[in-house]
């Protein structure tokens, strides 16, 4: 086992890695070798602790390609902690009395991050424009800690706040803790309620590997629904008022696409379950499944297969319209208006217990790819089908729900917004649609982060 040290910044410390790279391209990346030293530059209040362990793996490398390797997982991790602002890397020949025959140094230059970070930025989500106002306090005792605050106000009423602490464990499956603290407002006219959710809720994250991720968490609610009008629906009148809603939830995450917002290759599943019942007043058992494949046909041609179902399991009257699946809009089934498709009660879109969609993408670049391996890079240009329902599907009594499956196609343009993100403008033609339903017939515009 080698030794880990910091050390001060010197003037003519190298934070350039490429003169680095040049030397090692003629070495055999096979010839044996060892770490016996890992030093850190710049540390200033970050714990050795934290460091020695996520440095550990350079200490089995037995090859010059494993610690190659190895020095560049170590970065990543070093980078995914969020308390570094620049890292770059030196390794070099082991020098001095403890050097062993084929031993290399390995240095880490970092520069942590400021004591305090404010942010103002604009995200969007489920078609919704937002503004954030939120400041954040990282690496707050040395372990990469944060403490973090947020207001965000929703160009459709919608406003949160919130405050999180989060904490990194130093253990297999690179567990990260979280409790959040929050309060959110939203307002769902075309279901005819307004609902203020507040609470807290514990959160722990582990990475099974670089595909597969696992959170476990643990939600107290404390909900008040409102009626929007005195017209809203007897359903929505009868669920007004304040509940409270107990629920523990694990979501598993397998994703291996090359892109989690224009794929050329690879698949996804998410699932999520959720049983709400632990006290409280509201009682449920929810299940969600969300698949996506992509496949590459031609030449940055991608055909894409879409699919997501949720089912909710209640066995008393305890939950409200709120804990309801709703379908329709620019972010699944394209061609109907957001929340428009499935059951109505005096106007009112008021959801289901069941609810399934499919969708069919072909993805290809621009015409004529203009601003190809820059700006134009940022487009796509799909033809689609997609289809779904929503509703109280029993099964009994001839209750046959795909003859009430609704039906859209179209073709449109799609772009990346900061890698996270993306906007669509689609020109919708809905083939397949029953009374009662919002259609779209013409332009559809969608902004978020998951779309079907």
């Amino acid at each position: 086992m080698g030794a880990v040290h910091a050390k001060q910044r010197g003037r003519n410390d190298n934070f350039d890695e490429r003169e680095q790279e040049e030397d090692l391209q003629d070495l055999n990346l096979k010839t044996k070798a060892r770490v016996d030293r890992v030093s850190f530059n710049g540390i200033k209040r970050t714990k050795a602790t934290l460091l020695n362990y996520i440095v550990s793996p350079l200490f089995k490398a037995d090859n010059f390609e494993e610690v190659i390797k190895t020095t560049h997982e170590v970065r990543t991790h070093l980078q995914k902690l969020g308390v570094f602002k620049k890292i770059a890397v030196d390794i070099e020949t082991s020098r001095g009395e403890n050097s062993s025959q084929h031993g290399y140094e390995v240095t880490f230059h970092v520069n942590e991050t400021s004591w305090v970070s404010a942010n103002f930025s604009t995200v969007a989500s489920n078609n919704e424009a937002m503004v954030v106002v939120g400041g954040t306090l990282p690496n707050l005792f040395g372990r990469a800690e944060s403490l973090r605050g947020e207001y965000t106000i929703g160009t459709k009423r919608t406003n949160n706040m919130g405050f999180t602490f989060s904490k990194p464990f130093l253990t297999k499956y690179d567990p990260v803790g979280s409790a959040s603290i929050f309060r959110n407002d939203s307002d769902w006219p075309v279901s005819g309620y307004k609902l203020r959710d507040t609470g807290f809720m514990f959160d722990l994250g582990l990475t099974a590997n670089s595909q597969i991720k696992h959170n476990l968490q643990y939600e107290l609610d404390w909900r008040q629904l409102f009626p929007s009008n005195k017209y809203a629906a007897f359903e929505v009148r009868e669920d007004a008022g304040h509940k409270l809603k107990s629920a523990v939830r694990h979501i598993c995450m397998y994703d291996q696409r090359d892109s989690p917002i224009f794929p050329t290759k690879g698949s996804m599943m998410r699932t999520m379950l959720e049983y709400s019942g632990l006290g409280g007043n509201i009682n449920f058992l929810k299940g969600e499944l969300g698949m996506q494949w992509n496949v590459p046909i031609f030449k940055d041609v991608v055909f894409q297969v879409g699919y997501n179902v949720g089912h909710m399991y209640k066995w008393d009257e305890s939950h409200t319209v709120a804990d309801n699946f709703y379908l329709g809009g620019p972010l699944d089934v394209r061609g109907f208006e957001f929340r428009s498709l499935g059951p109505q009660k005096d106007g009112d879109f008021v959801g289901g217990s069941t609810y399934y969609a499919g969708s069919l993408h072909i993805y290809s670049p621009l015409p004529f790819k203009p601003g190809e391996g820059g700006f134009g890079d940022l487009f796509r240009t799909h033809l689609w089908i997609n289809a779904g329902n929503c509703g109280d599907f029993t099964g009994k009594g001839g209750d046959n729900h795909f003859e009430t499956v609704r039906v859209a196609a179209g073709l449109g343009v799609a772009f990346m917004l900061a890698n996270i993100a993306r906007a669509e403008i689609n020109y919708c033609f809905p083939i397949r649609t029953f009374t009662g339903d919002v259609k779209v017939d013409g332009i559809q515009i969608g902004v978020g982060l998951n779309f079907l």
